[in-house]
């Protein structure tokens, strides 16, 4: 039986070309805004655009006020391909089985500025909207690494092989930090292609570009196997995105999802939390106090009973869970307003439960963290308090 590797050396020299033929790549910038909504509504913006090869762009993002410091997810068009925005707000609501909307934005952007309108759903409420495009002391500006490999065959409308898609951002800066902060980066990209699962962070001896863009054009662990059927494409995408930048930390989501055959793929996260000041990835033990456990789990458990809309005593199954117990992982993130946790599908729930989340904000853990620690000084920086339109 003829493997698909050997029977494709044609495919592999395409995309190495590909790879390096910068005029002909993709590119994805990362942009971070600073503003008002209304009068004295303070907030923060994460922009994202990617551009594809006919000169179209994708543009997603998230913003946050900075009294409560929550994200909130944008999907964002761009009008006839213009400098016009528009954008809606939204949040997942479990218990309903649908986004609920929260806001419309009507913006344009144009060089280093956004301005328009913010809108309530139901168009009752208007407040204008300004935002600069701004990298305050305590943040970094990133630069946007996109690749993408394929080694495939199409008989007709079918198609047989694999295929990859990697993201990742790099720190735009000279000094020493920089550089522990774009090696803890590549680090953890270079573990997506190992047999750790990304959230153990085995340490890679090199750690390069190039050591990355090598386990691109490695073939699948177990390679694919051509026997004349064209089946499925063996696939796997890793996204970064944007989580925090700000205040001396930041904070990466690596989205991931794969496909190799059978009912359906997989998919998850996993975070990189990073001191600026150091260029280190952040351990949450060294951050808190002892014991916090116990009452960060009755709160992820309450949140995850009203967020499945369950009563506040009733059992965790009934709120999607596999048992009666939640038990915190590791996979943890820093957000602007507080400290998250992300469970992957099958991990404590059912695949189609999917990814399992809670966010415990800073009003509520204050008095785990340690006082002195960055994370208590972070924390301080919000008035914990939602805010209001």
């Amino acid at each position: 039986m003829k493997r698909f590797v050997a029977a494709l050396v044609a495919g592999l020299g395409f995309a190495a070309s590909f790879l390096h033929a910068e005029d002909r790549e993709p590119s994805e910038t990362w942009r971070r805004f600073d503003g008002t909504i209304g009068k004295d509504l303070g907030i923060t913006l994460y922009l994202s655009e990617n551009s594809d090869f006919d000169g179209g762009a994708e543009l997603s993002g998230a913003y946050h006020y900075h009294r409560s410091g929550l994200p909130i997810d944008l999907e964002i068009e761009r009008v006839d391909r213009s400098e016009h925005l528009k954008a809606r707000e939204a949040k997942w609501d479990t218990a309903k089985g649908e986004d609920i909307v929260t806001g419309l934005w009507d913006v344009t952007l144009k060089d280093k500025t956004i301005d328009g309108t913010w809108k309530s759903p139901d168009g009752k409420k208007s407040l204008p909207l300004h935002l600069d495009e701004s990298y305050p002391k305590g943040s970094v500006p990133l630069r946007i690494i996109r690749l993408h490999f394929a080694n495939t065959m199409q008989r007709d409308t079918q198609r047989t092989g694999y295929e990859r898609t990697l993201s990742y951002p790099q720190v735009v800066g000279k000094g020493k930090v920089f550089e522990r902060l774009n090696e803890a980066l590549r680090q953890e990209v270079l573990s997506f292609f190992s047999d750790d699962d990304g959230k153990h962070r085995k340490k890679h001896k090199s750690a390069t570009i190039a050591d990355i863009e090598k386990q691109m054009f490695a073939p699948p662990d177990e390679a694919v196997e051509f026997d004349g059927d064209f089946n499925y494409v063996d696939t796997s995408s890793h996204e970064a995105h944007v989580v925090t930048n700000g205040d001396g930390f930041l904070t990466i989501e690596f989205a991931h999802s794969s496909y190799s055959g059978g009912a359906h793929g997989n998919f998850g996260s996993n975070y990189l939390v990073l001191d600026l000041t150091t260029g280190d990835p952040v351990e949450l033990e060294s951050q808190v106090v002892k014991g916090f456990e116990k009452h960060w789990i009755e709160l992820g458990a309450a949140a995850l009973r009203k967020s499945a809309g369950v009563g506040p005593k009733a059992p965790l199954t009934d709120a999607g869970l596999f048992e009666d117990k939640l038990e915190l992982n590791k996979n943890w993130y820093l957000m602007p307003g507080g400290i998250g946790y992300s469970y992957d599908p099958y991990e404590i729930g059912p695949y189609a439960a999917g990814q399992i989340t809670f966010e415990l904000e800073w009003k509520d853990i204050a008095a785990d963290l340690k006082p002195g620690s960055a994370f208590a000084e972070f924390a301080s920086r919000f008035a914990m308090k939602p805010s209001a339109k």
